[in-house]
């Protein structure tokens, strides 16, 4: 118990969705194992995993939950028109997060310039799919490994449970496969083991794992490219010294300043002057150090 303990609250640390793949992971592991669904072991598992997930959901409330907002408010009605969608993103992502499949889809038919159907439509799409590639996995390792048929199942249901029921109660998850990564990426080793049997499956196999890594490889250098040309605000970092509002702020400034030698602007820190794109920043740290007046926006 001690070490599920220190493993979910690693998790938690490193990410906070991490409590919702840990309390997932834990609850199929209990499950996973072929057997009397009564036994005395299974029965001793829940009782240790029951009393780890209490303890660590207690403490994720009282430290965090019970503090400030949460995604989805206690009263909120469920939109029953998002369920079919939301459960055909969770099913077709957690089959081709691995792999990119789904930001590869998203790019070719859901880019937000040139939008040719809605995310959840685009997941739709790779549905049949998915379900496809579980039933050939299922069949192909139900004799050999149905503890980790068993396990990822579960697992996939743990967590897709919680984003589903999320996102019809109007949490803002988006649709990105980040979300179903980790019980993707299980599936992927199922996945892989059940196209290793015969000659075929093991080179299209070969040809969609190279596909992807090119993929992978240009989308990253697509990527990095393009955000050289935001604010370091609009590429996920969050400062902990400016608010949201502060860095609307100054990006409004830098956009109204056709010329960069036309505007100064005194930030608080070195990372700050990084918002800027169009006009230049100067450190209002240094420049009190120096003796110099504090200029403000200009």
């Amino acid at each position: 118990m001690p070490v599920l303990r220190v493993g979910a609250a690693a998790m938690v640390f490193a990410k906070l969705s991490g409590l919702v793949i840990a309390a997932s992971a834990i609850a199929a592991a209990v499950m996973a194992p072929p057997g009397l669904w009564y036994s005395r072991d299974r029965i001793g598992r829940g009782v240790v995993a029951g009393v780890t997930l209490g303890l660590m959901g207690t403490l994720f409330y009282v430290g965090w939950f019970s503090l400030g907002r949460t995604p989805v408010a206690a009263d909120s009605p469920i939109a029953w028109s998002a369920l079919p969608g939301t459960v055909a993103y969770v099913t077709a992502a957690a089959w081709g997060g691995a792999l990119s499949i789904g930001d590869l889809a998203m790019y070719l038919l859901a880019h937000p310039s040139r939008p040719l159907v809605d995310p959840l439509a685009m997941y739709a799409l790779l549905l049949s799919a998915a379900l496809a590639t579980f039933a050939f996995v299922g069949w192909r390792l139900r004799r050999d490994y149905p503890e980790y048929l068993r396990f990822a199942l579960f697992l996939g249901l743990g967590v897709g449970r919680v984003i589903v029921v999320s996102a019809t109660r109007g949490a803002a998850l988006g649709t990105e496969k980040r979300h179903l990564r980790i019980v993707s990426l299980v599936l992927f080793a199922g996945i892989v083991q059940a196209l290793l049997g015969s000659g075929w499956p093991r080179r299209l196999l070969a040809a969609a794992v190279a596909g992807a890594g090119v993929y992978g490889v240009a989308s990253a250098a697509q990527h990095a490219a393009v955000n050289l040309a935001h604010p370091l605000g609009g590429r996920g970092f969050r400062h902990l010294i400016a608010d949201s509002a502060v860095l609307d702020t100054l990006h409004a400034i830098d956009a109204q300043s056709p010329d960069r030698r036309s505007t100064l602007v005194a930030v608080t820190s070195p990372e700050i002057g990084l918002e800027r794109r169009r006009t230049a920043a100067s450190s209002a740290i240094r420049r009190r150090a120096e003796g110099s007046p504090r200029r403000s926006p200009a």
